[in-house]
């Protein structure tokens, strides 16, 4: 287990860190400039609101394509501090979304004194249906994912379940040291549930006194807000936890409803202020709204947030503070103090052992995550989907669209789960259930549309998959998967130009990660071979071909296909019996072959396999009228008619069935 260790704090100016700024981001971009795969396509200053300090990183195509991380934002209340919470953000995110220490069992598995309880899922997760204990023994039940992590509180090892973690964010830090990081992620915690229960029970507390606020960063920042036609006020909130807690919020003078609500939490009360004031700035847009549900709290109207208007005037010289020059005692502190409330402090260390910069995912035990958790059903049903158990993970998301009708998750990932299942009509209902509800839940609509695209795609609706697709790719052009479903839409529409160059697109995206996802080289091939360039489409089938690690009919189809289209019926022949031999049941394989005799004028073979597709497809028109060409070629003119026939009785297409029908007539002359 890790034992805590000195570190000492070397900046001090607006937040407390084991590093200086210019340092910390100097040492980050080292290890990622060491990567074995590229992390970051940019690194940027951008404008808001209030013009305070603020950093974004743009994730390369590799991160993107891989773990889904578009970038991350950073804020501070100088320059250089903006850029290493950035980078340090980026070095938390990365490595999270990298952890592979995950196990999977079930919680009954572990030594009962080492597991976390069920009943802590059920606190932290806000759960407050009647069938409670019923849940608690089924979660005993599934097998789900978990991490080994320690118990600060009483030192010693606990398995922390994935559930927690995938519920939302909170807790997961970086920092130049291990001490910095979890000092960053308990504040977190602390700020994540003193925000959910300030949402929940509307109490009083007490308001500071501004007047008394002597730090010269804080001043300026609230000179900054209030410039901008904001009134301030501050709350202490330190009295939940013990912990310096101060909350701000932002009220627009000319829209009461414009809000700005934060919360700020570290051992040095001007450092836990300044967090606050810098999210206000995060969280401002270029037009000034502060609305942002991802707070620590939201309220939507100035009538909502009156009862935090209230309670007694606090001197700012009375709020806790419990600094320390070394953040080992900081932490030890924190801990400390939360235990004397009945919370117990737990981590697992996430570090990336490629970048080797501190990370850890930091849980206090039945501690609100968040104070608009997404229904329990929703996060076991993720549980469920992550194993591939589609039957219990709908179940849980029906049970969520009950448990929260207005909420998008239950409906969102029952349409997945269901496109996963292969049920499209089912779960396209789900989706445009969700689409009614997305507004609010802005962070979902890539995903939402993307998921629409495929859906429409799969039951051939390809005006609305396109549509859908397009507006993903306006926010994300570097996700290869979009690219490739971009691509098999334009395919079907028979736009096999711009399906190739979608295709390339994801084909580019793809080949910049260790391990592709999936290949786009059949697809390549076949729209190559639609447009008459059959050297290309060779190429890439071939390539397809070599690389695929399982031999696939449908390959060697598409190979045949394209050797008979270049009159090379040797290596025709040859490679359809290869699709034969993998797929024997395959009637379009016998069907191609058969023609492919045919224009060998090797008739006996061809009526063979014709007969033999027609055995295993005997609704499907091309494969009649093909052996009446044959018959035809043999002058068999009687059979050639009753084939015609039958084709012309089951072409539903009005261009082919005008020919089948003038050859007809012509069949039944010579018939005569």
């Amino acid at each position: 287990m890790y034992v805590l260790k000195s570190s000492k704090k070397l900046y001090t100016y607006d937040q407390d860190k084991a590093a200086v700024p210019a340092e910390t981001v100097k040492w980050a971009l080292s290890r990622i400039n060491a990567y074995p795969s590229p992390l970051i396509k940019s690194f940027y200053k951008f404008d808001n609101f209030f013009n305070v300090p603020q950093y974004r990183i743009d994730s390369s195509p590799y991160v993107i394509n891989t773990y889904q991380l578009d970038g991350t934002n950073g804020k501070g209340a100088v320059d250089e501090q903006a850029r290493a919470s950035c980078i340090m953000e980026f070095m938390e995110r990365y490595s999270c979304r990298a952890f592979s220490g995950w196990v999977n069992k079930k919680s009954s598995d572990f030594p009962a004194d080492m597991v976390l309880p069920a009943e802590c899922l059920i606190k932290s997760l806000n759960y407050k249906g009647k069938n409670s204990v019923q849940i608690i023994e089924n979660l005993k039940d599934i097998s789900m994912e978990w991490a080994l992590g320690q118990n600060l509180t009483y030192n010693r090892e606990v398995m922390l379940p994935k559930i927690l973690y995938s519920a939302y964010s909170t807790g997961r830090a970086s920092g130049n040291s291990i001490e910095e990081a979890l000092s960053q992620g308990l504040c977190e915690c602390v700020e994540r549930h003193i925000g959910a229960l300030v949402q929940w029970h509307y109490m009083e507390f007490p308001t500071v006194e501004q007047s008394g606020i002597t730090n010269d960063i804080i001043q300026r920042l609230l000179s900054i807000i209030k410039s901008k036609g904001f009134d301030i006020v501050i709350k202490d909130f330190s009295g939940f936890m013990g912990i310096p807690a101060l909350g701000v919020l932002a009220i627009d003078r000319s829209n009461y409803d414009n809000i700005g609500q934060t919360i700020g939490v570290a051992p040095a009360k001007d450092k836990a202020l300044i967090r606050a004031l810098t999210e206000i700035a995060q969280s401002s847009r270029k037009s000034g709204s502060l609305k942002n549900k991802n707070g620590a709290y939201y309220f939507e109207k100035f009538t909502e947030i009156k009862f935090l208007l209230k309670g007694e005037i606090k001197a700012y010289e009375n709020v806790p503070d419990i600094s320390n020059d070394d953040i080992k005692c900081e932490v030890e502190r924190c801990a400390e103090i939360l235990a004397q409330k009945g919370y117990e402090t737990m981590f697992v260390d996430m570090t990336d052992r490629e970048l080797n910069v501190p990370v850890v995912w930091v849980y206090i035990k039945s501690a609100a995550v968040f104070y608009a958790n997404r229904s329990l059903f929703f996060q076991i049903g993720k549980a469920f989907l992550e194993r591939k158990d589609y039957k219990n993970a709908l179940t849980q998301f029906n049970m969520a669209q009950v448990d929260r009708p207005d909420e998008i998750y239950g409906y969102l990932y029952a349409g997945i789960c269901l496109i996963d299942t292969g049920d499209y009509i089912a779960a396209l209902e789900n989706l445009k259930s969700a689409l009614l509800l997305y507004p609010g839940y802005e962070e979902e609509v890539e995903g939402l549309h993307l998921h629409l695209g495929i859906c429409c795609l799969k039951l051939n609706r390809y005006k609305e998959s396109e549509e859908y697709l397009r507006k993903v790719l306006i926010r994300s052009p570097d996700n290869a998967t979009l690219h490739y479903y971009l691509g098999l839409c334009l395919m079907e529409k028979g736009s096999y130009e711009s399906a190739l160059d979608s295709f390339f697109k994801a084909k580019n995206l793809i080949n910049k990660m260790p391990f592709p996802p999936f290949s786009v080289d059949f697809q390549v091939s076949f729209c190559y071979y639609n447009i008459n360039n059959y050297k290309d489409a060779e190429k890439y089938i071939l390539k397809f071909i070599n690389e695929s690690s399982v031999p696939d009919w449908r390959s060697y189809n598409l190979l045949g296909s394209i050797y008979a289209a270049k009159r090379d019926y040797g290596k025709a022949v040859e490679t359809l019996k290869k699709a034969i031999a993998l797929e024997p049941r395959e009637w379009i394989n016998y069907n191609l072959i058969g023609s492919v005799y045919r224009a060998q004028n090797n008739l006996l073979h061809a009526e063979t396999a014709l007969k033999k597709a027609i055995s295993l497809s005997p609704e499907e028109w091309s494969n009649y009228n093909i052996l009446c060409s044959i018959y035809t070629m043999k002058c068999a003119w009687k059979e050639a008619v009753i084939m015609c026939e039958k084709a012309l009785a089951l072409c539903g297409e009005i261009g082919y069935s005008k020919k089948i029908k003038n050859r007809l007539i012509a069949l039944k002359e010579k018939n005569r």
